[in-house]
């Protein structure tokens, strides 16, 4: 019995031994190969890694590149617009020659500081007193220079004035809302007064054969004067008179009130509107950092043609800058629309 289970025992060590020596290379192999294998994956993750920051730095290279090229860009244009402006605007009031001989010239450098500066600078003064040179010259019949070469120089002004303004109303119209509006012009001559938008219901109504209701009547007039921004909704009423069909002006009367929002508050201003009110300079201020302008888009012998606008004040020109309570007044309306943060669970 003894000498069998010796056997047993001895048969049972020689098969553990055979796998505990096959299992040795196995093992040795195995662990091997998952040194390998980590070094393998860790040398490729590290160049990955070295590869992403080689990107990353060249690409921060780049931006900084840009950013550098972009500011100097921005110095030499800089610089260029401010000795431009300087050349011109001190050339503009020399009084070297006559006013016959010079008319030509400033309405050359009146163009060019208006088509480089009108958006950041208020030029309406400049326009309004070669206007009054050009009248001068009129009236005073100069044998040197005909009225037809007169007449010529004010439409000259005139186009340039409507020029520039065109392309600031298409610059804003694409972050606001425009409205656009025609009159006759002797609706607002010396001793009448044209309203809008009453006025233009009425004559809308004229033409029908049922008199309109009350309700219709003010319905229509909401249609036209009410208008929406940023879900803000005003009422827009203006008043035209004193019409001048030689200097192209008009009287406006400017009454602009808010709906359903937190003041309801009533804006009023009188003005006179001519071709040489710019709408990114020459606007009204409103409540909640917007403004508001008039344009007038045509005005010949029988209607007046004007656009009103109203914007974002962001849009308005450089040097109209938001007051402090409207800033803060955006920052906290920027605050309450973002989301609640998700509360941390312990």
């Amino acid at each position: 019995m003894d000498k069998d289970n010796s056997e047993n025992v001895v048969k049972q060590r020689d098969r553990w031994d055979y796998i505990e020596i096959l299992g040795r290379p196995i093992a040795a192999f195995l662990t091997a190969l998952s040194i390998a294998g980590i070094g393998y994956f860790g040398q490729l993750a590290m160049a990955n890694k070295q590869k992403e920051e080689t990107k990353r730095a060249a690409l921060e290279q780049d931006y900084r590149l840009y950013t550098e090229l972009m500011s100097r860009r921005e110095m030499a244009e800089s610089g260029l617009r401010k000795d431009m402006f300087t050349a011109i605007l001190k050339d503009f009031f020399k009084k070297e020659d006559t006013l016959e001989k010079d008319l030509s010239g400033r309405l050359l450098k009146l163009e060019i500081l208006a088509l480089n500066f009108g958006e950041a600078l208020s030029l309406s003064p400049l326009f309004l007193q070669m206007d009054r040179d050009i009248e001068k010259m009129l009236q005073e019949k100069n044998q040197e220079i005909t009225e037809k070469e007169i007449t010529a120089y004010r439409k000259r002004l005139h186009g340039l004035a409507k020029r520039v303004s065109g392309w600031q109303l298409a610059a804003l119209s694409s972050g606001g809302i425009i409205f656009e509006f025609e009159f006759p012009l002797e609706k607002a001559m010396e001793t009448s007064a044209y309203t809008w938008p009453n006025d233009h219901v009425e004559a809308e109504f004229e033409g029908e054969q049922n008199e309109p209701s009350p309700e219709d009547f003010f319905a229509r007039i909401s249609s036209y004067s009410n208008q929406e921004l940023d879900t803000i909704t005003r009422s827009y009423t203006v008043i035209f008179s004193k019409a001048d069909q030689q200097r192209k002006t008009v009287k406006v009367e400017l009454e602009i009130q808010e709906i359903g929002g937190k003041t309801n508050g009533v804006t009023e201003i009188g003005f006179s509107l001519n071709y040489f009110n710019f709408p990114m300079v020459d606007n009204t201020r409103l409540s909640d950092n917007q403004r508001f302008a008039l344009v007038i888009e045509d005005f010949n012998e029988e209607t007046i043609k004007v656009a009103g606008i109203c914007f974002r004040g962001l849009h308005a020109s450089q040097r109209d800058k938001p007051f402090l309570d409207e800033v803060i007044d955006q920052l906290k309306r920027n605050a309450e629309s973002q989301p609640a943060p998700l509360p941390i669970k312990p």
